[in-house]
């Protein structure tokens, strides 16, 4: 017969999973608020220009979903990833692929340019 948890564990389990929440909750937060910044400073996008969701988590890192308010049709899946401490820019393309996008070559440039200066 099983034994059932004892309230240590049980308390022990609800610790450490708050814990995993707060951790994820504000590795989200600060993500965002690179991204944000980010197309602020290298794009001149205000944040009341498109609307920002978050995506989750993937291999890319945290994922956000940008909708620009004069594209409302295409959603670009913007990426941020924390590697040695420092957080990039990340771009994985928009949804629906068949319409034609304004930014895709500018995100897709900014790619290139942080390849090419993580080479250097």
């Amino acid at each position: 017969m099983l034994k059932k948890p004892s309230i240590v564990f049980l308390l022990i389990t609800t610790f450490i999973a708050i814990l995993i929440f707060v951790y994820y909750t504000s590795e989200k937060n600060s993500r965002e608020e690179y991204l944000v910044q980010f197309l602020s400073d290298k794009y001149s996008y205000l944040p009341s220009s498109y609307d920002i969701e978050s995506g989750g988590f993937d291999q890319f890192g945290f994922a956000y979903l940008v909708t620009f308010d004069d594209e409302k049709t295409i959603t670009y899946y913007l990426y941020v990833q924390k590697t040695d401490g420092k957080m990039n820019f990340s771009y994985g393309g928009y949804d629906p692929v068949e319409k034609i996008s304004k930014r895709d070559k500018q995100f897709n440039q900014t790619m290139l340019e942080q390849i090419d200066k993580d080479r250097k």
